[in-house]
């Protein structure tokens, strides 16, 4: 294509995608002013928004009474989604990304949300805030711009957040381990059955919640959630009731069960270098399985070298694992010695179906293996998804933004001869989306 062709082309592609945004817009507006004083929940943080906003959204009643938004979470998904929850009757629950920088303000100058929900500042983006206390100051716009009759909920012990938090033009609950916290975990623990049970402490009485959470972490997403939610009236008694029947989110410490086989936990959306310690946690859990794996794949969000990102997770890892698996990194890389590699402690392989070979090969029944990895770069979740049904892509990077269990050409079962035709159909269009 000439280049004044390809300019061109560019142009008219940017103002048809300003003129669908301001379309959007307009629509959104529309629908906030029919919808008037029902409740509209923003949620945002560093880590466990999804779970949060599912969570939340079914404490409230879950669909069709409950309008949820999430997984998309930029400023245009965000008002795609709103405007696709316009037959709710109770509330709409929404995903916002603190990220990139006036996401927030958008949101929150187009919805104007009546409460928001803050889960943690954490590293994510690294190369933009540099650190949890630029995150929290850009989470905190969405906290200034709520109504004098709403409410924020904060976690109280997160030292970033309740510093940004101050002079909030609404009311403020928090939620957390501190004492002084609205919403007190006085214990928490993950029993033998691999769920999480928390005792949430609030006006001097306790609550025993149970989750079917796998890790302690996700007392976060539980307490947020269920604060929240009694804020906006649900009962106690409902909220156990409820919690009981709540499915997690696939892709966040999801335990998958393969019969006669290992017990894959898949931790497989994002990899943030600061949530690897959370996944060890998880790990270290399966004390009785006959052997504990990490596979860890590409790490994101950290300080410094990728060498020390990957030395420091390591070192983390090993007293908790007896074997770690790294997809496309060398033993000089993160810090193995011969003795790790000699042992088994440390294998190294170059892609996605190699480690899914390796583990058909040698891993043993009742095995406990801990995907880590992020979906844009690795879709390590084809590992378990393989030993239940063949998988046919491999692809190590396809450049689609989703889960593979939502693309149909992870089972692309095409005859040979038809493939090239496919495979030139997926070049120009790219794979369908099926949304589970």
């Amino acid at each position: 294509m000439p280049p004044f062709l390809g300019n061109t082309f560019r142009r008219v592609r940017g103002a048809l995608r300003t003129l669908r945004y301001r379309r959007r817009e307009r629509a959104a507006r529309v629908l906030r002013n029919r919808l008037g004083a029902m409740p509209v929940i923003a949620v945002t943080g560093s880590a466990a928004k999804t779970t949060t906003v599912k969570l939340l959204a079914h404490l409230l009643g879950g669909a069709p009474r409950v309008g949820v938004s999430m997984y998309a979470n930029t400023a245009q998904d965000v008002l795609s989604e709103f405007c696709a929850c316009g037959s709710a009757t109770d509330a709409v629950v929404l995903e916002a990304s603190e990220f990139p920088v006036g996401t927030l303000q958008q949101i929150a100058s187009q919805l104007a949300p009546t409460a928001a929900v803050v889960t943690v500042a954490g590293l994510d983006h690294y190369t933009v805030f540099r650190g949890a206390a630029g995150a929290a100051r850009e989470m905190a716009t969405l906290l200034q711009a709520l109504p004098g009759n709403g409410f924020a909920v904060l976690n109280a012990d997160d030292a970033a957040l309740v510093s940004c938090a101050t002079d909030l033009p609404c009311r403020v609950i928090t939620f957390g381990t501190q004492e002084h916290a609205d919403y007190r975990a006085v214990e928490y623990g993950v029993g033998p059955a691999h769920g999480l049970s928390v005792v949430c402490e609030h006006l001097g009485a306790r609550h025993d919640l149970s989750t079917p959470f796998l890790g302690t972490h996700f007392s976060v997403a539980t307490l947020a959630a269920v604060a929240a939610a009694h804020e906006l009236g649900v009962d106690w008694s409902v909220i156990r009731e409820r919690l009981a029947t709540f499915e997690p989110v696939f892709g966040r410490c999801s335990l998958v069960a393969i019969p006669g086989g290992p017990l894959f936990i898949c931790d497989t959306v994002k990899s943030p270098a600061w949530s690897v310690s959370f996944a060890c946690d998880t790990l270290k859990q399966f004390d009785t399985a006959p052997r504990r794996t990490l596979v860890l794949g590409t790490l994101a969000d950290y300080p410094g070298s990728s060498r020390g990102a990957y030395r420091k997770a390591w070192r983390a890892a090993r007293p908790h694992v007896d074997r770690t698996i790294f997809l496309r990194h060398s033993p000089s890389h993160v810090g193995a010695r011969e003795e790790d590699l000699a042992s088994g402690e440390a294998v190294f392989l170059d892609s996605v179906q190699a480690i899914t070979a390796f583990l058909q090969q040698w891993s043993v029944p009742g095995e406990a293996i801990l995907l880590k990895g992020s979906y844009k770069c690795d879709h390590l979740d084809r590992v378990a998804h393989h030993f239940m049904e063949p998988v046919t892509c491999w692809q190590e990077k396809c450049g689609r933004g989703m889960n593979c269990i939502n693309c149909e050409w992870m089972r692309d079962h095409t005859p040979p001869l038809l493939r090239p035709l496919t495979k030139a159909r997926r070049k120009l269009f790219g794979p369908k989306r099926i949304y589970g």
